[in-house]
C-alpha cells in the first residue's frame, strides 16, 4: 500500500502546486489511512497542521508509523467518511483544505455522494476540497484502466469514471461551488486529475 501511495503522489506533485496550501492552516486527510499522503505534505509545508481521519484501526497503524519530528503536526482521528462532520469540526475556525485522494473511485455513485455531501455540508467560504484521482477518457480506454476498474468493479463496487461523470457528482452534492481543475499526464490515455472545489460565495 506504502508503494502505491508513493507513486500516486509523485503525480499529484506533478499535476499540482502544492504549495499553494501552504495559504490554509489545516488539512484534514479524509479516508487517509496511514497518513501517507499527510507525511508527504508534511515535508513540504512546514507550517500546515494534518488531520488523518479512517478507521479506528487503521489510524492506529498511522500512529505507529508517524515519523517522529512530525507526530505534532499530524494528528489521526477515528472517523468514518460516511457520517457527519459536525462534531469532528466543531470549534475549526482555520481555513481548511478537505483532501479526497484517490478515494472516489473505489465507491458507487450512491456511496460518493454521500462521501462528498458529509464534506459539501461543513465547507465555508474560504476553505477548499482537494479531490485527486484518475479519470478515463471517454474512449480509448488503456489496458491498465480498464483492468483497474474490472478490480475496483467486482472488489467495491466503484468504477473509473471521465472527468464529466466526476464534476457531476460534485455538482449534484453541492449546487453552489466552483471547480478549477489540473491534471498530469497530459496526451496520454489516462489523465491523474485534481480538482478544486470552494464555496461560489467567495466571490469567484
Amino acid at each position: 500500500m506504502e508503494e502505491v501511495a508513493s507513486a500516486s503522489l509523485r503525480f499529484f506533485e506533478a499535476a499540482y502546486p502544492i504549495q499553494q496550501l501552504a495559504n490554509f492552516s489545516l488539512i484534514v486527510d479524509v479516508a487517509g489511512g496511514a497518513g501517507y499522503t499527510s507525511m508527504f505534505l508534511a515535508e513540504r509545508l512546514p507550517g500546515q497542521q494534518f488531520l488523518v481521519c479512517d478507521y479506528a484501526s487503521v489510524v492506529e497503524q498511522g500512529k505507529a508509523q508517524c515519523p517522529m519530528h512530525l507526530r505534532a503536526r499530524i494528528r489521526y482521528v477515528a472517523h468514518d467518511m460516511f457520517q457527519q462532520y459536525d462534531a469532528l469540526s466543531a470549534g475549526w475556525e482555520e481555513r481548511r483544505v478537505f483532501l479526497l485522494k484517490q478515494v472516489l473511485h473505489d465507491w458507487s455513485d450512491a456511496q460518493c455522494m454521500s462521501i462528498l455531501s458529509n464534506v459539501l455540508d461543513v465547507l465555508e467560504t474560504g476553505d477548499l476540497l482537494l479531490i485527486v484521482d484518475s479519470v478515463k477518457p471517454r474512449e480509448n480506454v488503456s489496458m491498465s484502466t480498464s483492468m483497474s476498474e474490472l478490480l475496483v468493479m467486482s472488489t467495491f463496487g466503484g468504477r473509473h469514471r471521465t472527468y464529466a461523470e466526476l464534476e457531476a457528482l460534485v455538482r449534484a452534492a453541492r449546487a453552489d461551488i466552483f471547480i478549477r481543475t489540473s491534471f498530469a499526464n497530459a496526451g496520454q490515455y489516462d489523465d491523474f486529475k485534481v480538482l478544486e472545489v470552494q464555496i461560489s460565495g467567495d466571490g469567484r
